[in-house]
């Protein structure tokens, strides 16, 4: 008689360790309540009938973090400041198609470079750096500042652009 209730009473510790394990690994653990002192303390207790429920505090959706324009929005976008989007995109697509590393030999052996095709000229007297190549933003306020001057002649694509 002792046997079977032992034996009766271990199967009932091990149904209650079970439903303790399932609570711990189905419901506690995905919810974030074991490990997170900060959730079990801002948690919100529901009770229902004889049973206490932990529920996590309802809080503000996860917003997703703000994305970089691509380098052609951020240009285009600073050609509209100066009332110059759709000519700007004509032109640098056709002097590099917007590819950065774009480079031409000319027929006076100089070069031309990067998204708005500078001639080696402009490195030469200072106005371009080399950092400045690098930057899609650099040149594009380089550009804005030679096209306030001098307008789109400086570069051959606007003879063959309108």
């Amino acid at each position: 008689m002792k046997n079977t209730k032992t034996k009766k009473y271990k199967k009932h510790k091990q149904k209650q360790l079970k439903e303790i394990l399932f609570i711990l690994f189905f419901i506690c653990l995905p919810v974030g309540i074991i490990g997170h002192s900060s959730v079990l303390a801002d948690a919100e207790i529901e009770k229902s009938g004889s049973t206490t429920i932990l529920l996590p505090k309802k809080t503000e959706p996860i917003k997703e973090p703000v994305k970089e324009p691509t380098m052609k929005d951020w240009v285009l976008g600073e050609w509209e400041k100066v009332g110059q989007r759709e000519m700007a995109d004509k032109i640098i697509s056709c002097e590099s198609k917007w590819n950065m590393n774009a480079t031409n030999v000319n027929t006076n052996k100089t070069f031309d470079f990067s998204l708005y095709q500078w001639n080696s000229i402009h490195i030469k007297s200072g106005l371009l750096t080399a950092e400045c190549l690098g930057s899609y933003k650099c040149q594009t306020q380089k550009a804005i500042e030679m096209w306030k001057k001098l307008g789109w002649k400086p570069w051959v694509c606007s003879r063959l652009v309108k």
